[in-house]
């Protein structure tokens, strides 16, 4: 074991360096992709709306505004959706007595931004963390649990009602913009590919050519009696009973 970590010391290293890097220039790059998009939208929106015939540049422009009210919405949703996250992990790890509960919690809400796998990752740090530094097994089970638990209570209350529905696309088209976007830019196309589809799909739902393609990607064919649904239903006839 001795020699292994000798040998393999300079290449642990290297490799975190790097990985570390990586994970820091994606976010630089996810700020400044953005940032550019905000700065550059009206003369963008000019720009594309000369391509389009005169008598059609009214339909054009509400298309246009369409597409920066999902964009809005998702972004504002998220950022609110990830301080809510962030102060329930910090302050629900402080409680099982984790140290540095704030950087764990708003790690975790960080990296939550990145569909479906975010959460895994955000969970798997602090987990591995309480189960390194305590001797107690029921620190590192006590720690999943509570990811489990917010990120429960997240996808079935918090996120249709913050977010508000305004992305209104597939599991499986999320999940291969995840893989395109990780490819073109990384950490910052993971997380901005999925507001590109949603914008994309508010596009191809403006021309008859291209509707299929926006039912494609869409939501229409989801099942309502599955078990967020049924979560949803059940909640909206406890709210009425109370109001009652």
């Amino acid at each position: 074991m001795k020699e292994w970590i000798t040998s393999s010391t300079g290449f642990l290293i290297g490799q975190t360096v790097n990985s570390t890097a990586t994970f820091m220039a994606g976010l630089l790059a996810t700020i400044v992709f953005t940032f550019l998009l905000m700065i550059y939208r009206d003369g963008l929106t000019q720009a594309f709306l000369a391509f389009s015939p005169e008598d059609k540049r009214p339909k054009v422009f509400k298309m246009f505004k369409s597409v920066q009210q999902v964009g809005q919405k998702y972004l504002v949703g998220m950022l609110v959706l990830t301080i809510v996250i962030g102060l329930a992990n910090s302050f629900g790890l402080m409680i099982i007595g984790i140290d540095n509960p704030f950087l764990f919690g708003f790690l975790g809400a960080a990296l939550a931004i990145i569909p479906y796998i975010g959460t895994v990752m955000g969970a798997v740090i602090p987990v591995i963390y309480a189960f390194v530094s305590y001797d107690s097994l029921w620190m590192a089970v006590a720690v999943a649990l509570l990811f489990w638990f917010v990120q429960l209570v997240s996808d079935n209350f918090l996120t249709p009602r913050i977010v508000g529905g305004s992305l209104k696309i597939n599991a499986l088209t999320a999940i291969l913009s995840l893989f395109i976007g990780a490819a073109v830019w990384g950490l910052a196309g993971m997380i901005l590919f999925l507001s590109f589809i949603a914008m994309l799909r508010v596009i191809c739902e403006e021309f008859e050519e291209l509707k299929p393609v926006a039912l494609i990607m869409g939501e229409q064919n989801k099942n309502e009696s599955d078990g967020a649904g049924k979560i949803s239903v059940w909640w909206e006839k406890i709210k009425k009973r109370f109001s009652k």
